[in-house]
């Protein structure tokens, strides 16, 4: 009986140590795509639940909302790219830190409460 319940219990004890780990390298990923040089995104307007960002590199604005399932930067014209799929749907919520600077919050689907400071480009 005891070997039959280790036989269960392991198989289930990793997979949700590899989940937990799957979403907070998701998280930063998310962050560290939001941040990213190449697009050098300004902010230009923060709401709870958007952000609107501009970049400098072409110039396009877009925005930053969270969804029934992921989290999407989307374009004035409709186009969109889910930037994070492993959270709570409508919980990531935007509160202005700092003049360029947002501090976002969102739950993980493990249940964690994720938080963290986003700096973008200084107007010019």
């Amino acid at each position: 009986m005891i070997s039959s319940l280790i036989q269960f219990v392991i198989p289930m004890a990793s997979k949700l140590n590899t989940h937990s780990w799957k979403d907070t390298t998701d998280w930063y990923l998310f962050l560290k795509r939001v941040e990213d040089p190449a697009y050098k995104f300004r902010l230009v307007k923060v709401t709870s639940s958007c952000l609107e960002l501009n970049s400098i590199v072409n110039g396009e604005n877009y925005f930053l909302l969270g969804g029934k399932k992921a989290v999407y930067l989307k374009t004035m014209q409709g186009g969109y790219m889910p930037l994070l799929v492993n959270y709570e749907p409508y919980s990531l919520t935007f509160y202005k830190s700092e003049p360029n600077s947002v501090t976002v919050s969102c739950k993980l689907d493990n249940g964690e409460e994720k938080n963290a400071k986003i700096s973008f480009q200084q107007e010019r």
